[in-house]
């Protein structure tokens, strides 16, 4: 495996790879695949209240365009694919009114990842977000195995955790593992609308405040791109 080592200057982070000169982040592109994995690996370590259990001796500091500010008490978690990220889900972000918010690009483990360049793409989704106010968070991007929020979210080392979603996610949340604990562990649930009636939603928000009854529910206000979706997007592609 390659060496890597890392500097910051100004605002950004630099990485030199064995003896090459270094070279910002965002231009690390056409890496070989362990070593994009490896270098995802370590940019998440950095993310402290994540509660990683194995953290790398890397001495840098996260450059804003990843990590813009250091959530103290409260963090909103906004998960998905993003495969391909559209106005859809800007429209969530643009909505929701928390003030440190965590976009988790992740992966179906069970797809395809032939031709996945996980650093490229996730280069992409930051050169998108660089000048917004959203953090991203590099850690489930590449990884090939089952990511369900139930084995991370109630570690974040933040008090108040929460999520944002869409309604669809919102009215699945009960067919996710452990998804009882999730809820208990959450302070504000987030919801975006997208395609179900008002009844339908207030009745599970019922259900899940009985389950939790200090949950808070925000039911974010519509939007004109709630009928985009990613699978439909890339089913498109090829017509």
């Amino acid at each position: 495996m390659s060496k890597l080592n890392f500097k910051n200057e100004g605002d950004d982070l630099y990485i030199s790879i064995d003896d090459t000169p270094f070279r910002s982040l965002l231009e690390l592109k056409g890496l070989d695949l362990l070593l994009q994995k490896k270098i995802l690996e370590i940019l998440a370590d950095k993310f402290v209240f994540m509660n990683r259990l194995v953290l790398r001796p890397y001495d840098f500091r996260l450059p804003k365009y990843l990590l813009k500010s250091l959530p103290m008490t409260e963090v909103t978690f906004f998960g998905g694919t993003f495969n391909p990220i559209h106005e859809g889900h800007m429209a969530c972000l643009r909505l929701c009114p928390s003030d440190h918010i965590i976009i988790l690009p992740d992966r179906n483990p069970h797809k395809e990842l032939r031709n996945f360049n996980p650093l490229d793409e996730f280069i992409d989704l930051v050169q998108l977000f660089k000048d917004g106010p959203y953090s991203i968070y590099p850690g489930f991007w590449a990884k090939e195995t089952p990511n369900p929020t139930s084995d991370w979210f109630n570690k974040v080392l933040i008090k108040k955790r929460n999520l944002l979603m869409g309604d669809d996610s919102f009215i699945g949340l009960k067919t996710w593992g452990q998804f009882e604990n999730i809820l208990k562990g959450m302070s504000t649930l987030y919801v975006a609308p997208r395609k179900h009636s008002e009844e339908k939603l207030q009745q599970c928000a019922s259900e899940y405040k009985n389950i939790h009854p200090d949950l808070a529910i925000v039911f974010l206000s519509d939007h004109e791109f709630k009928h985009l979706s990613s699978t439909e997007i890339r089913k498109n592609r090829f017509l």
